[in-house]
């Protein structure tokens, strides 16, 4: 035994003696701390899993219906003590996403859902939830690839289309899409003539729309983007 472990032990000893109110403890009631982690290290039978199984069923239950009435830090904490009886459970970590979610905790959401993905790479709402969380972290790229991984691995699954749907419909999500990022936006518009669209009212409505969002401020914030707008206005 050497210094540390004996620190240990005596430490251990004098924990015993404040239980017992003495000042010596009997040989025969010192625990035999081997021992005592051995038991702790012995894997859980299969009716003792089936009931910590069950047990995080009721928990996890428990955090829905929370999350259902809005009590969303209570249900997290639900989600979490469910994860802490079935670690392995990709349910529970897809919950606990939802649940960072509505929390507005976007980094954690993303967090929980590819933990999700990792434990059942097959959970198409566990990839939904991952691009619903990058999307609203500006990830734009990869949160398409996961809803699209979602639809791929459930055609039918509401909340990837929506999600992905909602993608192509914010004016924020397409500058990630144009290929040569803010430059790629000055090549488009060559050849445009700014005055005419000026005059559409659905491209107003559009471009009312983005200042609103603030994504008319990062366009043009590009040089190349102002000038291609400069050079349009002088036709």
């Amino acid at each position: 035994m050497d210094d540390e472990q004996r620190a240990s032990v005596e430490i251990a000893v004098q924990c015993l003696q404040s239980v017992y109110g003495t000042d010596s403890v009997p040989a025969s009631q010192v625990p035999d701390l081997k021992a005592l982690f051995a038991h702790l290290k012995q894997p859980l039978s299969e009716e003792q899993l089936f009931e910590r199984r069950e047990q995080a069923e009721i928990i996890k239950n428990e955090g829905n219906r929370l999350l259902m009435a809005g009590n969303k830090k209570e249900a997290i904490e639900q989600y979490k003590q469910a994860i802490a009886l079935d670690p392995e459970n990709a349910i529970f970590h897809a919950n606990l996403a939802a649940g960072y979610m509505a929390l507005e905790s976007y980094e954690l959401a993303a967090k929980a859902a590819q933990d999700a993905i990792d434990l059942d790479p097959g959970y198409a709402k566990a990839w939904a939830r991952l691009g619903n969380a990058l999307k609203h972290l500006k990830r734009v790229t990869e949160a398409r690839n996961a809803y699209e991984e979602a639809l791929r691995l459930d055609p039918g699954l509401d909340l990837a289309r929506k999600g992905l749907d909602s993608l192509s419909a914010s004016p924020t999500a397409s500058n990630d899409s144009l290929g040569g990022g803010m430059g790629g936006l000055a090549d488009m518009m060559k050849g445009v003539d700014l005055n005419k669209l000026m005059s559409d009212p659905n491209f107003m409505q559009m471009a009312n729309q983005m200042m609103q969002s603030g994504a008319l401020n990062d366009i043009f914030k590009d040089p190349s983007t102002l000038n291609a707008v400069k050079k349009n206005m002088k036709r």
